[in-house]
């Protein structure tokens, strides 16, 4: 992580710039200069980093929004770093062909659809919680680019998978 950033990286910022190395590699964009990693090594890069930061000491999981504990916001477990982190699992699983994306991706969305930021009879996506409450009530802001990183990583896997299950969740979501 750049050291200009460490106060205000939060793991959904880093996980939005993973997304356009995997554009990169996806649409087979010139590789960067030799010396340089590739644009999958990059996403790579991102996805090891904020799984070594899987949080299972509070909530049952997730990741915290920030990354560093002085940054106000490290106590809330939300959508956009968790759904960004499932998306960019379920993006690599379908790149790569490796399983255990696949699997993270799964684990994340496990997380996900048994936490109180989805409700799973309405289909409500809600923006993050407090773990610091163990994660027992939401904030029901809802944002539209939340349920935009599911349905795309719901995608993703589905692609890489073919499971109905997936596919399912993404119509109940749109």
């Amino acid at each position: 992580m750049p050291s200009n950033q460490t106060l205000d990286e939060g793991n959904d910022d880093q996980v939005f710039w993973s997304f356009t190395a995997l554009d990169a590699a996806e649409l087979k964009f010139p590789a960067p200069p030799a010396g340089s990693p590739s644009w999958i090594a990059m996403a790579q890069a991102v996805f090891n980093t904020q799984a070594a930061r899987w949080d299972e000491s509070t909530c049952g999981g997730g990741l915290r929004w920030q990354v560093y504990q002085v940054n106000a916001g490290y106590n809330y477990k939300n959508v956009a770093a968790n759904g960004g982190f499932f998306q960019l699992a379920s993006r690599l699983a379908r790149y790569t062909g490796n399983e255990t994306y696949s699997q993270w991706a799964e684990k994340a969305w496990d997380w996900f659809e048994t936490s109180v930021l989805y409700d799973e009879a309405t289909f409500t996506v809600f923006d993050g919680t407090n773990d610091e409450q163990n994660c027992t009530s939401a904030d029901h802001t809802q944002w539209s680019y939340n349920y935009g990183l599911y349905m795309n990583g719901l995608a993703y896997l589905y692609n890489h998978v073919s499971s109905a299950l997936a596919i399912d969740d993404a119509k109940a979501l749109r």
